[in-house]
């Protein structure tokens, strides 16, 4: 009797999340891209006692209560925001995650929009990103891009 296989797999992480303010100016709230596609947000809630870090991830799809969350402060947003994007990636297949997309392209299309060029997306040069703003408060974390 042959002993039992074992298969190992091994899975690329994704890569790091791109983080951008939403609009310019904005200090507190922050568009998630991967690959270029926006696929989250970060934001600060100034309504709660201190300020929490909300985030979610934000895919043209019904997604699991899992996806949002809230955090302290903001690199636990976006290390809590990467995990759950690559918990999804894992359960998700690619060919479903596209075929999201082009239906939201389609739809942003007959909107007389594009998907690619958000009109509040801000350029990295004219608005510091979340990681520079972390960097000048002394609070980014070592690996934090």
């Amino acid at each position: 009797m042959a002993p039992p296989r074992i298969q190992i797999v091994v899975r690329q992480a994704p890569p790091p999340l791109e983080l951008r303010p939403r609009w310019p100016g904005s200090r507190d709230h922050f568009a998630a891209t991967f690959r270029g596609r926006e696929i989250g947000r970060i934001y600060q809630a100034q309504d709660a006692s201190p300020p929490r870090w909300h985030w979610y991830v934000l895919v043209p799809m019904v997604v699991p209560d899992w996806t949002q969350g809230v955090s302290e402060d903001a690199a636990t947003a976006k290390t809590d925001l990467e995990t759950a994007w690559g918990r999804l990636l894992r359960t998700i297949t690619p060919d479903r995650l596209q075929r999201a997309w082009e239906f939201e392209d389609a739809a942003m299309k007959r909107a007389g929009a594009t998907a690619d060029a958000a009109p509040d997306a801000a350029a990295p040069e004219e608005t510091p990103s979340l990681q520079a703003l972390l960097a000048q408060a002394g609070s980014a974390p070592p690996n934090f891009p």
